[in-house]
């Protein structure tokens, strides 16, 4: 799984015209992103092995490319036009954006664009960029929110959507309350899958791809 996932985020990058990888304001060259995507894969697996959730891995990764881009460093939009701040923000913008936060003013930053200062238990400003930290906070309420959405809408409940012809039922929406904090988005459901989608389109075609130069290498 952790190899698929890691060609999951390559591809990703690709099918958006082949755009690079910036990630704290830095660009990684082709032999960095396999690196940094080998360890996006492996967070994102191993956080879905400790919280099991369907497909769970495949989700936080797409909740990790619709929210962030793959950028732990990211800061809301608004913030950062208010603040004349770049596309791509450093680290270090990044943090100072958020030690200035307040619990009256809050701002969404990090790989999983979380509200900061956050509501409960305290956590640095460090932790809200810490990829693995965000993502075993977001694994963790994952089972959780399966469990609210079932105990909410019954384990019958099926949502008919413009995105997609499957009917959906809690396992396959319940992580959308990350979006909400309480009922379900399927409008954040349809983002979330659009990203998702992009890698395993881009993947079937360097597959197909693959096949084609097989078969002409045989009949040559």
């Amino acid at each position: 799984m952790i190899k698929e996932l890691t060609l999951a985020v390559l591809a990703w990058f690709t099918a958006q015209n082949g755009s690079p990888w910036y990630e704290c304001g830095k660009k990684y060259t082709p032999e960095q992103a396999r690196v940094r995507a080998g360890e996006y894969a492996r967070v994102v697996v191993e956080a879905n092995r400790r919280h099991p959730y369907p497909d769970g891995a495949k989700w936080l990764l797409a909740m990790l490319a619709q929210e962030s881009a793959l950028d732990r460093c990211q800061i809301a939009g608004w913030c950062k036009r208010k603040l004349g701040m770049g596309r791509r923000p450093t680290e270090k913008q990044a943090l100072k954006v958020l030690r200035g936060a307040t619990y009256k003013h809050k701002i969404d930053g990090g790989p999983l664009q979380r509200l900061y200062p956050p509501h409960g238990k305290w956590y640095g400003p460090e932790k809200a960029l810490d990829l693995q930290f965000q993502v075993e906070l977001t694994a963790r309420r994952l089972p959780m929110y399966l469990k609210q959405c079932r105990a909410n809408y019954g384990p019958r409940k099926i949502w008919r959507s413009k995105y997609t012809r499957k009917r959906l039922r809690c396992a396959d929406v319940a992580f959308t309350i990350h979006n909400t904090g309480g009922g379900i988005n399927l409008k954040y459901y349809g983002s979330v899958s659009f990203q998702r989608r992009r890698w395993e389109k881009q993947l079937k075609r360097q597959e197909q791809r693959a096949a084609l130069q097989d078969r002409h290498a045989t009949a040559g």
